[in-house]
């Protein structure tokens, strides 16, 4: 008790001239079905008040050229349904549950912040877009906001 498991790193090399090592995590091709890739914070053996990690997807900062962007999606199927893409916070029975933050940057040079856009998908029959509040047990429903940005 209060030792810490041994660490493991990955990392692509550096180039101090060009361009630095690539990381690729992949799964196996199959027959029937390709194998599942799995990145997860492992749960807590502390029951009463133990918590898990993190899992951090970051890209890494950039001095004079744009950061890396991240990109999280479902691959196409040409067959069947494609796959869908959830973000979602987990459920708590003790406490407050997490919260699910979208937002993109600010700009500090006075040029445009980042936007942020939701739309649904065009088809035969087009997908629905839906934003609702939680439903609340203890009679205090849910507040929804949208507002336009300040000038200055």
């Amino acid at each position: 008790m209060g030792t810490i498991g041994e660490n493991v790193s990955v990392r692509g090399g550096s180039d101090s001239a060009g361009v630095g090592g690539i990381v690729e995590v992949s799964n196996g091709a199959g027959a029937s079905s390709s194998g599942n890739v799995a990145i997860q914070s492992a749960a807590s053996a502390e029951e009463d008040s133990g918590a898990s990690g993190d899992v951090l997807v970051l890209s890494g900062s950039a001095s004079s050229g744009p950061s890396g962007r991240i990109e999280v999606g479902s691959g196409a199927s040409s067959l069947s349904s494609s796959g869908g893409v959830s973000l979602t916070s987990g459920d708590s029975m003790g406490g407050d549950a997490g919260s699910v933050l979208v937002s993109a940057g600010d700009s500090a040079s006075g040029v445009g912040g980042g936007s942020v856009g939701v739309a649904a998908g065009a088809g035969v029959e087009s997908g629905s877009v839906s934003v609702s509040g939680g439903r609340s047990e203890s009679g205090k429903g849910s507040i929804m906001s949208i507002s336009g940005g300040d000038t200055e």
